[in-house]
């Protein structure tokens, strides 16, 4: 079962950097987390440096705008008042994930999201998921004004996008780690939270929604190949296990103190 609890549903929002090269913003999910009794912003290195397209966006510096569509009422664990929808996002740069891996990690000010705290993959929790086991996947591909479901939920503002796969395969011999998720990766959903449900102990962040496995088709000309390819989304996504970006943390544990 993937449906979404509330402390996973409650933690997704939409980021959004601006290239100054370009004059557009770049979006992604992110994911709210807590380590140590710091918080921090986690979501897709690509949206800030990007080989395949020439992105280079200087994060590391902190001179990088920032805007973040909080979908749900800032209640923090800081007892801060509540935000507006599409705002800037002041933040500190913590680091990208280890091993070169598609994760970037911020300290974010002031807190977001609700009270409850998100249980973290371990390497010991191995075992617990299995090929063919169901994921649940949050991403913010688009704006989604949310309904009478704003009242169930006490929530305000937009909701994330929720999409489930299945575990295709296991990843673990590549550096860096990452499942293989059977599910169609749309834009926006880089950077979102991939987590699995237990009943017992809710949702557990696996890892970050990254880019999606393409094939290439050859374009045909008169029935013969051409030189030129056309890339196909094959339903197969990347999930960064979420342990890059605690190894990130956990060397430079800048993040939000929860405490008062």
């Amino acid at each position: 079962m993937s449906l979404p609890t509330a402390e996973i549903l409650e933690r997704t929002f939409r980021i959004s950097a601006f290239d100054p090269v370009e004059e557009d913003w770049h979006t992604a999910a992110s994911v709210v987390i807590d380590l140590d009794g710091k918080q921090y912003l986690v979501t897709c290195k690509h949206i800030f440096k990007d080989a395949k397209s020439g992105l280079n966006l200087d994060i590391e510096k902190e001179d990088v705008e920032l805007r973040i569509s909080a979908s749900f009422e800032d209640i923090g664990k800081s007892g801060q008042g509540g935000q507006s929808i599409d705002q800037p996002l002041p933040y500190s740069f913590v680091g990208f994930g280890s091993e070169g891996s598609d994760i970037a990690v911020l300290a974010n000010k002031p807190a977001l999201g609700n009270l409850l705290d998100i249980r973290l993959f371990g390497e010991e929790e191995s075992a617990k998921i299995s090929l063919g086991g169901e994921v649940g996947i949050l991403g913010c591909p688009e704006v989604i004004p949310i309904g009478p479901e704003s009242a169930r939920l006490g929530t305000s503002g937009l909701l994330p996008a929720v999409q489930r796969g299945y575990i295709s395969y296991f990843g673990d011999g590549d550096s860096p780690r990452v499942v293989y998720i059977g599910a169609m990766n749309s834009r926006g959903f880089s950077g979102g939270p991939a987590y699995v449900r237990d009943p017992r102990v809710g949702a557990t962040l696996v890892g970050i929604v990254g880019s999606y496995r393409p094939h290439r088709n050859p374009v045909l000309k008169d029935g013969k190949e051409t030189k030129m390819y056309v890339s196909e989304n094959t339903g197969i996504m990347t999930a960064t296990y979420i342990k890059h970006a605690i190894d990130a943390i956990q060397a430079n544990p800048i993040g939000l103190s929860l405490t008062p």
